[in-house]
């Protein structure tokens, strides 16, 4: 197993070596249970790359889903590119940009929108604000999901988790998975 870390003990990401696609950590088993909802999207936005996990495992599952990742920091694609065996393809794009910003100056909806963003104190602040929410809502198909991972540990998660549902009209599935934190 080959994990990454930013900033602290905490694992941002892990990459099994001898199977680079299979997902390690539970909250990534949890989080792609959204293709029980729909097993073909055909756009998905990651907010936040780290190792790149998600990433490969929509490239590797779903072959006609054009894939877009948001990552702030240029190290962390850097990382991810020369260390946990990204993708090269049309069909997956990585940008170096704030989320946020993306989503509020960009136009366009995705299918899935998965909002996987931490720096080394937690989730950021401008993602557990109402008007992040929002932003991503407006940003889905009719039918879109929206995922983000909490820190189970954070004690503000119930918040956030209430403004969330207040946005999405409590159509809200929340899944703890066995990972410390998330």
């Amino acid at each position: 197993i080959r994990s990454m870390h930013i900033g602290s003990k905490t694992v941002q990401s892990s990459m099994s070596l001898k199977n680079h696609n299979r997902l390690v950590l539970n909250y990534t088993k949890v989080i792609v249970l959204c293709l029980i909802f729909n097993p073909a999207p055909s756009k998905v936005l990651f907010l936040g790359l780290g190792g790149g996990s998600l990433q490969k495992f929509f490239f590797k599952y779903c072959e006609k889903t054009f894939l877009r990742t948001l990552e702030i920091n240029p190290q962390v694609i850097q990382v991810a590119r020369s260390f946990f065996y990204l993708p090269d393809s049309e069909r997956s794009e990585i940008i170096s940009d704030d989320g946020v910003d993306y989503l509020s100056n960009k136009k366009g909806t995705y299918d899935i929108i998965i909002s996987d963003a931490f720096d080394d104190e937690g989730l950021p602040d401008a993602f557990r604000e109402e008007q992040y929410y929002e932003l991503c809502h407006s940003r889905l198909t009719k039918k879109g999901i929206f995922i983000i991972n909490l820190w189970g540990s954070d004690p503000k998660s119930k918040t956030y988790i209430k403004k969330i549902k207040k946005i999405f009209n409590n159509q809200v599935l929340f899944a703890a998975a066995d990972n410390p934190g998330n």
